[in-house]
């Protein structure tokens, strides 16, 4: 399903409106930045990195359900952390049932490469 082209540069407003709060914050203490730089660091190696097992189909297994082992880094979006959430789910062949998980994921997909790069593997809508 397509958003409509209203519903897109809404959606486009909202996340650049997010992103520019999330980067004038509020200043906070050195640990917690320290804090919300590890959680970054962990949650980008966990998107980036493909864990090496026996198979690759145990491989693409283990990186999606590594998301449900980390926490997500502050400043991710609700809408993000359901797609991460639908990720972890999809290694046990959980798919999105509704239009609304489907844009969550690649909502989260989206995120996650704009802050991390790449992941390790292709990912393609079914």
């Amino acid at each position: 399903m397509t958003l409509g082209l209203a519903a897109h540069q809404a959606a486009m407003i909202a996340a650049v409106l997010s992103l520019m709060l999330g980067l004038a914050g509020c200043g906070g203490s050195d640990s917690e930045k320290t804090t919300t730089d590890k959680a970054m660091k962990a949650f980008c190696s966990a998107y980036t990195t493909l864990p090496d097992r026996a198979s690759v189909r145990a491989s693409i297994r283990a990186w999606s359900t590594g998301f449900a082992e980390i926490a997500p880094p502050d400043g991710m979006p609700d809408r993000v952390r359901t797609g991460m959430h639908l990720q972890s789910e999809a290694s046990t062949g959980v798919a999105p049932s509704t239009s609304d998980e489907a844009v969550a994921l690649n909502e989260f997909h989206a995120w996650a490469t704009e802050h991390c790069g790449n992941p390790p593997i292709t990912l393609k809508a079914r």
